[in-house]
């Protein structure tokens, strides 16, 4: 949907007034979040998503569980993922100056991957505390807690989503006078 420059503008005017507030325009028959609100609300919402999916996971996890059972909770965490990453990507590259968008998009990159690798280790002390690939039961008994660990921390995310504090808006510089306003400038008294 494309949105007007008569829409944007207003929603960045509302934003000024209220900075700390989420705001929802009215975009046809439906309301829409934009801007920082959409960015922010996706990030939370994805990873909330994200562990409902790992949570259902967990709680269905069993040796004769069928895939066509798992279809419902993958495809809530995969939905949840889709929603966090760009979101999470946009905050990332617009929080600094073009100049130095390269080297941001290079430092989330490293961090998402050392965090997957940070990740999965826990998942697999989870796994290996409790579970083995014994038996199918063994299994199960290591992959649903493992399971509850990703929901864990995704649930963690999404609650640090939630508290910290959203980057600061950049401050312009104030735009340099015209000549005509340098004219109209009363002289300044001497001593």
């Amino acid at each position: 949907m494309i949105l007007s420059r008569k829409l944007l503008m207003r929603y960045r005017e509302l934003k000024q007034d209220v900075p700390d507030c989420l705001l929802l325009m009215q975009v046809g028959a439906f309301m829409q979040l934009l801007g920082e609100d959409a960015r922010a609300e996706s990030e939370v919402t994805g990873l909330t998503l994200q562990m409902a999916g790992m949570a259902w996971i967990a709680v269905i996890a069993a040796p004769g569980v069928s895939y066509l059972t798992m279809i419902g909770p993958m495809a809530v965490s995969g939905a949840g993922l889709a929603l966090a990453i760009p979101a999470v990507t946009k905050s990332v590259v617009g929080s600094v100056a073009p100049g130095d968008i390269g080297k941001a998009s290079g430092s989330f990159s490293t961090m998402r991957q050392l965090g997957g690798a940070f990740g999965v280790a826990i998942l697999a002390a989870v796994f290996a505390a409790i579970g083995s690939y014994a038996s199918a039961t063994a299994f199960s008994n290591g992959f649903a807690p493992a399971m509850g660990a990703a929901s864990g921390l995704a649930l963690a995310g999404a609650v640090a989503g939630l508290i910290l504090p959203s980057r600061p808006r950049a401050v312009r510089p104030p735009a340099a006078p015209t000549q005509s306003q340098l004219d109209t400038r009363t002289p300044a008294t001497t001593r």
